[in-house]
């Protein structure tokens, strides 16, 4: 028995050092997981790899994918083939995302006869309009929060917004996040040129 278990325990062990080596290697960093399944459904050992993913498709290019699965009455006999199947779950998981299609382009740049004046006014008025609800929210709370507490909690919802927005547009994360880049960048360009005050929500 005790040889059982400590066959047991070197092979977790080295599917734990093979995991952690091809995350090292990786470079999307894919991680593994190797946990224990109780309960109603059947009891063993899973390993699951995943790779945090930037758009949609990859996303649900991993859906059942990466998945290796030792039920524990095989575990004893199967110890020495952990290491062998975190390989075949990472392999599987990196090749599902390397085959996952490109993203849409945002509707900015894919559709025809897109209108940018209305697109941009859009814009314009969506900023006008948050910025004057976020100033008015944050002077309400400049009792309970400092400043600079208020302009996060301000930032934070105008975010959740945008991610709603985003969702509902079908837009990808990574174009949320080029957005947001783009205009930070040039909020703090701006700034800088009229003698580095930032805008400020008070």
């Amino acid at each position: 028995m005790v040889d059982e278990a400590g066959s047991v325990g070197a092979g977790l062990s080295r599917a734990l050092a093979r995991a952690d080596e091809l995350r090292r290697s990786s470079t999307r960093r894919v991680r593994v997981k190797i946990v224990t399944q109780y309960g109603d459904l059947d009891p063993g050992v899973i390993i699951v790899a995943h790779i945090a993913a930037k758009t949609g498709p990859e996303l649900e290019a991993q859906i059942g994918r990466g998945v290796r699965y030792v039920p524990f009455s095989e575990l004893d006999a199967r110890a020495q083939d952990l290491p062998g199947l975190v390989d075949e779950a990472v392999a599987e998981i990196e090749e599902a995302v390397a085959a996952a299609p490109a993203p849409p382009l945002r509707p900015s740049l894919r559709e025809d006869d897109f209108d940018t004046q209305a697109y941009e006014d859009l814009i314009e008025r969506t900023y006008r309009a948050m910025r004057q609800a976020g100033d008015a929210l944050a002077k309400t709370s400049t009792e309970d929060l400092s400043p600079s507490g208020a302009a996060e909690a301000v930032a934070l919802g105008a975010l959740k917004v945008a991610a709603l927005a985003a969702i509902s547009g079908r837009l990808e994360l990574s174009d949320l996040i080029d957005m947001l880049k783009s205009e930070t960048r040039g909020l703090r360009e701006a700034a800088s040129e009229l003698g580095g005050a930032l805008i400020s929500v008070h």
